[in-house]
């Protein structure tokens, strides 16, 4: 077509989208691995379901339209129905969204609150790392907790107020 693409070295969106969310992707004595994997196989089939590790972070691509099919399949294999779970849409937007909650419940978050494609999963521990434990306590009346739209530089007054 006459056009030359020009490929440029960046950050993946798995890894860009836990820094815009506070989520530290490995975090001493919290997550010591990271793994990245897409949530939608070929032809909408599934992947292979990773087995579950405590303290693994994991990012899946392209899950939020088949988040019941997933998070049943996760379950099956033994994955904890209450760890954290953060639901991370247009990372770096100025309509950012990020939902936090716990893996059992994202099937029904995604269903309340919709989606906001581009958007990925990211399960783990390191999740509730960073965030005001208040923010993280989910029952039957409180199933997620919502931040919406990208602060530039919240990041750093975090840092800076942990350095004190």
């Amino acid at each position: 077509q006459g056009y030359e693409p020009l490929v440029l070295p960046g950050l993946s969106s798995s890894l860009a989208s836990t820094v815009v969310a506070k989520i530290p992707a490995t975090q001493r004595d919290v997550a010591d691995q990271v793994l990245i994997c897409t949530g939608t196989g070929r032809k909408g089939v599934l992947p292979q379901i990773p087995e579950f590790v405590p303290s693994r972070t994991t990012v899946f691509l392209m899950a939020l339209h088949r988040s019941e099919t997933l998070i049943q399949a996760l379950l099956e294999k033994g994955w904890d129905a209450n760890i954290p779970a953060a639901i991370v849409e247009r990372a770096s937007c100025p309509d950012q969204r990020i939902t936090r909650t716990l893996l059992k419940d994202v099937p029904e978050v995604v269903k309340e609150i919709g989606s906001r494609p581009p958007g990925l999963l990211v399960v783990g521990n390191a999740i509730s790392v960073l965030a005001p434990e208040e923010l993280l306590n989910f029952n039957n009346n409180r199933k997620y907790h919502i931040e919406e739209g990208y602060h530039d530089g919240g990041f750093e007054n975090d840092v800076e107020s942990l350095l004190r």
